[in-house]
């Protein structure tokens, strides 16, 4: 078998696994797998599939029209009226305490991800939030009091 059959029957396969996924997902995670078979391809079978234009043609016209989901984000605004207005007893824990805390700047996007309910703990009418600080490969206990 000689290398250009090998790389039509490749071109193919990719085809048909391209395909297959653009039926289930989104173009933006459509543009993902292709990188990933790019790059894997790359790699391990020394091929560039960015050569196959009719590939790279076919997941860029599935991005065509399509429109991104924006993440709503509270405003500083919209964020103290929910403070101030939301009731305790509901909100309280879940989303209060986490706002104050994003407000502020105590914590990063990533470390409120992070956060659960066991890192969390009542003692009376204080709470007590426990989590670890990656940085730079070492974990560092955080204690915050919220009063």
């Amino acid at each position: 078998m000689n290398s250009g059959s090998a790389t039509g029957k490749l071109f193919q396969i990719i085809v048909y696994v391209v395909i297959y996924f653009s039926f289930f997902v989104v173009p933006s995670t459509l543009w993902v797998y292709y990188s990933m078979l790019r790059s894997t391809i790359g790699i391990f079978e020394n091929i560039n599939i960015k050569a196959f234009q009719k590939l790279y043609a076919f997941v860029k016209m599935q991005n065509v029209g399509n429109k991104v989901k924006k993440a709503k984000i509270l405003s500083d605004g919209e964020l103290k009226k929910f403070l101030i207005e939301a009731r305790d007893e509901v909100y309280l824990l879940a989303a209060k305490v986490v706002a104050v805390f994003r407000l502020f700047r105590a914590l990063r996007c990533d470390e409120i991800y992070k956060l659960t309910i066991k890192d969390v703990n009542e003692e009376g009418s204080v709470l007590i939030m426990t989590l670890s600080i990656k940085q730079t490969m070492i974990f560092l206990p955080l204690s915050l009091t919220v009063l």
